[in-house]
């Protein structure tokens, strides 16, 4: 394993992902990890919980203690040079104040991908927890990156069109957070849509939509891509435009089941 006692030039730029398990490895930390590599970062962990889960829905979540979560982020940011973060699934209160706690001490960019609306039939975050992360994780965040549902959720209004998405945005930049960029336009406009805004730049980045049905882990494969580019350097705007031709890249590639259907990314 890299120490961080060696050269910095020596070593690759180290992403942090702060996020759950899923089994399948589709979703997720493990998801996290396996892009880390695929771009050249050095990939660290800090498991915020288990769920047991596949393509078909999640069947259960089991928090991590935050006492186990304060020693795993204090692992990590003693022994290594962390050049971004990003976080996922945070099941529960406690376990977000511990998370603010440790990147108040350790300011470093960071990604947000706000997992907090219901996900294959289930709550992936305790509600009470919500108002938490939005008051005192967001505003720590570089770049947001919820999907359309959530952006909806984060900014209290319905989206149904591209005039809903940009007051969406501006909703939440910057009252709730520095940028956002609101991914899953494809659901009230033709076309793969992620829209980026950070109080000056208002871009939407374009792709050829698949008809490739439901796929694993989209969310995750983007933000950890993003956090992968910020930790090279790249500034919120180009890591987002980066990180969109690597996941257009990965569906194109995705593994499919004997139905034909898209499920999990191959990264």
């Amino acid at each position: 394993m890299p120490s961080s006692k060696q050269p910095a030039d020596a070593l690759p730029p180290f992403c942090l992902t702060i996020a759950g398990l899923d089994p399948t490895g589709g979703a997720g930390a493990t998801a996290d990890l396996r892009v880390f590599r695929r771009l050249g970062r050095y990939g660290l962990t800090a498991l915020t919980a288990l769920t047991p889960q596949n393509t078909r829905g999640v069947k259960g979540i089991h928090p991590v203690s935050a006492k186990a979560l304060r020693q795993e982020l204090t692992a990590v940011f003693e022994d290594f040079p962390v050049a971004c973060a990003k976080t996922g699934q945070i099941p529960n209160r406690d376990l977000a104040r511990e998370i603010v706690k440790a990147l108040k001490a350790h300011p470093i960019p960071l990604v947000i991908d706000p997992v907090m609306v219901p996900t294959r039939g289930m709550w992936l975050v305790e509600k009470e927890a919500v108002a938490y992360m939005k008051r005192n994780l967001l505003p720590l965040a570089t770049l947001i990156t919820p999907n359309v549902e959530e952006a909806a959720f984060l900014a209290e209004i319905p989206i149904e069109n591209l005039a809903d998405m940009e007051r969406a945005a501006r909703l939440l930049v910057p009252k709730i957070t520095p940028a956002v960029v609101i991914t899953g336009g494809d659901s009230v406009e033709e076309g793969a849509l992620d829209l980026f805004y950070d109080g000056e730049t208002q871009h939407y980045f374009k792709a050829r939509k698949r008809p490739v049905g439901d796929i694993h882990g989209t969310g995750c494969h983007f933000s950890a891509a993003v956090c992968a580019f910020i930790a090279g350097g790249l500034s919120p705007f180009e890591a987002v435009g980066r990180a969109k031709q690597t996941l257009t890249a990965l569906i194109d590639r995705a593994l499919i089941d004997p139905t034909g259907q898209m499920k999990i990314l191959n990264s």
